[in-house]
């Protein structure tokens, strides 16, 4: 019965490691932007995210795509197993009109609740109406479909937790019913 204790030890070691290596090695999804140069105030243009997930599949894919200005969302896209781009590249558009200066987030989370945040500053140039509209952004439809980097999904250290624990309450009892405390 001595060999039991070094097997779970083992084991415990080799679950550490590829924890560890997991963590380390996953490829996380990125963000970027594609807006004109210059924007008046009261002018419409379309902004680009750029979205790349290098694991983009079935299995491990972006289920959401938000663009806000940190406090106020602009646009949520959300997909399915079914209905993600099935490319590890892509792009959304969305069609905004701006009266000041303002800085927009983007979020993109994986269905391993893998989260990646980008954000850009637009700034208005002179020019533009930006005395006649009521809100600072305002959106339009482009088209496209409607509808949060932390590494591997909590689930998954949930469930390693969960192993972990098991192994030493097993350890525990062991050593206890071999001293005959049990």
């Amino acid at each position: 019965m001595r060999l039991f204790p070094k097997i779970i030890g083992v084991l415990v070691a080799v679950i550490l490691v590829f924890g560890v290596f997991s963590f380390v090695s996953a490829k996380k999804p990125s963000a970027s932007f594609d807006a004109p140069d210059e924007i008046k105030a009261g002018e419409n243009f379309i902004l680009t995210i750029n979205i790349v997930n290098t694991d983009q599949s079935e299995k491990d894919y972006v289920n959401k795509v938000k663009l806000s200005t940190g406090v106020e969302p602009l646009k949520i896209w959300t997909y399915t197993a079914s209905t993600a781009s099935k490319e590890a590249e892509w792009s959304e558009k969305l069609n905004l009109t701006l009266n000041k200066n303002t800085v927009i987030v983007a979020e993109v989370t994986t269905n391993k609740n893998e989260i990646a945040k980008k954000d850009i500053s637009i700034e208005i140039v002179s020019g533009g109406s930006d005395s006649s509209v009521d809100k600072d952004v305002t959106t339009e439809p482009v088209g496209s479909k409607e509808e949060e980097t932390r590494g591997l999904g909590f689930t998954f250290w949930i469930f390693i937790s969960v192993i972990m624990i098991v192994l030493v309450g097993v350890v525990v009892y062991m050593k206890r019913k071999r001293k005959g405390l049990l």
